[in-house]
C-alpha cells in the first residue's frame, strides 16, 4: 500500500514538473522532511526527497535541451564544481565506499542540482514569495508535530518523549532534528519581522511572520535542541541593529539574561555549561579532542565520508563509549568529512556568500529585498552558532536547505542585475 502511494505521489510530481517547474520546486522546500520516506530502487537506496529532486532536474534538462536555452551557472558554479569534485575524492577515502556514496549523492549532488533548477526557473519576487511561504509550511507542519507530542495529542518517539525533560522528535528520529529543521527558517522570518522597512509590506500577515516565528520558536524549545536556540538567539541579535525597536529589544534581551543568572535553574544550566559538567558539554569537549587527534594524524584526507565514525574509534577516550556519525561541529566535521580541501571551499563558499549580500545591500535595494538579503546573513550568523556544537548541514533536508538560500541570494542578484540593465538600455 505504501509502495503505491509513493509511486501515485511521485507520478504526480513528475506531471507538475511538467507543467510548472516552479510549483515543483516549491513543493519540495515544502517537504525537505521527506527524505525519511526511504525504498530501493534495483538494490539501490532511495528517498521520496532525492526522487523529486532527480525528477524535476531531469525535467527541467530536457525542457531546456528541446527549447536550446542557454543554462545560467551564476558565480556559485566553480566553488559547487569544487565542492563536488572534493566530495567525490572522499569517497574513495572512506572505509565504508557504498555509505560514502548513498551520503555523496544526498548531500552534495542533490543538492547542487537543486540549486541549479532553482537559479534558472524562479526569476521574479513573486516566484521567490512562493518558495518562502512553501519553506514556513513545512516548518509549521514540522513544528505542529512537536507541540501535539510534547502536549501528548501524538505519540512521540521513546525514549525521548519519556526522559525529563521530555524531548519531541516531530516527524525525525531525534530530537535536534527538530532544531535544525527549524532553526534557519526563524532566523529568515525574523528579519521579515524585525527589519526597518520604509514602505508597508504585502506579506499576507504580521500574523502569518509571527505565526511561523512562534510555533517554531515552541516546537524548538520542546524539542530541547538549545545549540539551535542560541543560534537562533545570535540571528536575532544581529536582525536587532537593523530594526526599529532595537532600543526594546536590548532591554529584553538583558531581562532575560538578568532572569536566567538569579533563577536557580537557569543559574544551574549555564554554569554547568560553562564548567564544563554539564553531561552534553562533557560528551562534545571530549568528542572534540578525539577528533583533533585523529585529524591531526589525518589533515589532509581527514576519515572521508561516512568515515568518522571507524576513524574515531581509534582516537576516542576509552571512558567514553559513545559513537556518533559525526563530530558535532560543523568545521570538524567537514574537516573529517571532506579533508582540508573540502574545509577551504566551504569557508569560501562562506565568505563568497556573505560578500555578495554586502554587495547588494550597498545598492539602492527595495524593502523586500533588504529584509530578505539581511535575513540570509541571519541564516549564515545561525549555521555558525550552532555548527559550533552541532552539524547543521550533513543531512539530506539541511543540505538542500542550505542551497535554497544561496539560491535565493543568486536569484536577488539577478533581479536587480537585470533591472539595471534595462535601465541602461532605456537611456
Amino acid at each position: 500500500m505504501i509502495t503505491i502511494l509513493v509511486v501515485i505521489a511521485l507520478i504526480f510530481f513528475f506531471l507538475v514538473s511538467l507543467k510548472r517547474l516552479d510549483i515543483a520546486l516549491g513543493l519540495i522546500a515544502l517537504s525537505l522532511f521527506s527524505y525519511l520516506i526511504r525504498f530501493k530502487i534495483l538494490s539501490i537506496p532511495f528517498t521520496f526527497l532525492e526522487m523529486m529532486i532527480l525528477i524535476l532536474f531531469a525535467v527541467w534538462l530536457i525542457k531546456y535541451l528541446v527549447k536550446k536555452e542557454k543554462i545560467y551557472l551564476s558565480s556559485f558554479f566553480w566553488p559547487a564544481m569544487f565542492l563536488l569534485l572534493v566530495g567525490l575524492s572522499a569517497v574513495f577515502v572512506s572505509p565504508d565506499t557504498r555509505a560514502a556514496l548513498g551520503i555523496y549523492k544526498a548531500y552534495f549532488i542533490e543538492p547542487v542540482l537543486y540549486f541549479l533548477v532553482f537559479i534558472n526557473v524562479i526569476k521574479d519576487k513573486k516566484s521567490l514569495k512562493n518558495i518562502i511561504f512553501c519553506l514556513a509550511v513545512g516548518g509549521l507542519f514540522v513544528s505542529l508535530i512537536a507541540i501535539w507530542q510534547y502536549l501528548g495529542l501524538f505519540p512521540g518517539l521513546k525514549p525521548y518523549i519519556t526522559e525529563s525533560p521530555k524531548r519531541a522528535t516531530s516527524v525525525f528520529e531525534f530530537p535536534t532534528a527538530v532544531g535544525k529543521y527549524l532553526g534557519p527558517i526563524m532566523a529568515l522570518f525574523l528579519a521579515l519581522i524585525f527589519v526597518k522597512k520604509e514602505k508597508k509590506d504585502r506579506w499576507p500577515g504580521k500574523f502569518y511572520l509571527w505565526g511561523v516565528v512562534i510555533i517554531s520558536g515552541l516546537a524548538a524549545i520542546f524539542s530541547f535542541t538549545r545549540a539551535a536556540l542560541l543560534g537562533v538567539a545570535g540571528a536575532f541579535i544581529f536582525l536587532s541593529f537593523f530594526s526599529r525597536y532595537k532600543k526594546y529589544i536590548w532591554l529584553g534581551i538583558w531581562l532575560i539574561a538578568i532572569l536566567l543568572l538569579v533563577i536557580p535553574w537557569g543559574r544551574q544550566q549555564l554554569t554547568a555549561v560553562l564548567s564544563g559538567r554539564d553531561t552534553s558539554t562533557d560528551v562534545h569537549l571530549i568528542m572534540w579532542q578525539g577528533t583533533w587527534r585523529m585529524l591531526k594524524d589525518n589533515p589532509i584526507t581527514g576519515a572521508g565520508l561516512a568515515g568518522f565514525p571507524e576513524k574515531y574509534n581509534l582516537y576516542r577516550d576509552a571512558a567514553h563509549a559513545e559513537l556518533f556519525p559525526y563530530p558535532d561541529n560543523f568545521f570538524l566535521a567537514v574537516w573529517s568529512e571532506l579533508g582540508l580541501a573540502g574545509l577551504v571551499i566551504f569557508v569560501w563558499l562562506i565568505i563568497k556568500y556573505l560578500g555578495e549580500i554586502i554587495r547588494l545591500l550597498r545598492k539602492n535595494m527595495e524593502d523586500y529585498y533588504r529584509q530578505l538579503l539581511l535575513g540570509l546573513i541571519a541564516v549564515m550568523i545561525y549555521l555558525i552558532i550552532h555548527g559550533l556544537a552541532d552539524t547543521p548541514y550533513f543531512k539530506n533536508d539541511l543540505s538542500v536547505m542550505f542551497w535554497l538560500f544561496i539560491g535565493i541570494l543568486v536569484v536577488i542578484k539577478n533581479i536587480y542585475d537585470q533591472a539595471g540593465q534595462k535601465g541602461k538600455n532605456s537611456v
